[in-house]
Parts: structure tokens; sequence; C-alpha cells
């Protein structure tokens, strides 16, 4: 979990974390990509930065198509 600067509580599917660098991947069960999605992880992303001050990247993984698109937050 993790919680935003105004208090909302956000749930990434998966954060990985290392001595320096965050991973953050959002599981979408679909083949639609939606704006919105890569807005979600941008979110993640922003958060953990300020969390953790450590590099962080984002994803999310269409699992039926198996592809993983990088968002850029």
């Amino acid at each position: 979990q993790i919680m935003l600067a105004d208090g909302e509580i956000r749930r990434p599917d998966r954060i990985l974390e290392s001595d320096t660098e965050v991973v953050v991947i959002d599981y979408k069960f679909t083949s639609h990509h939606n704006p919105d999605y890569n807005q979600q992880v941008s979110v993640y992303i922003d958060a953990l930065r300020k969390l953790t001050g450590k590099k962080v990247s984002g994803y999310l993984w269409y699992v039926w198509p198996n592809e993983k698109v990088e968002v850029v937050g």
C-alpha cells in the first residue's frame, strides 16, 4: 500500500525494491491500452520517489497478450 500526500491509499499490484531502486508493476487483464492506466502508474511512481528517495521505474503488464509497457513518470 502507498499513502499519497492527500491521505488516499493506493494498492499497486507489485512493488519490488532493492537498495538503490524501486520497480512498480500494475497488472492488467485486458489487451486494451487505456491512458488512465498510465496515469495510475505515474501516481505510484511519483509517490514512491517521494517516499523512498530512490530511482523508481513503472510498468504496466498486460497479462493476456503478455505485453510489458514502461510508464514514464
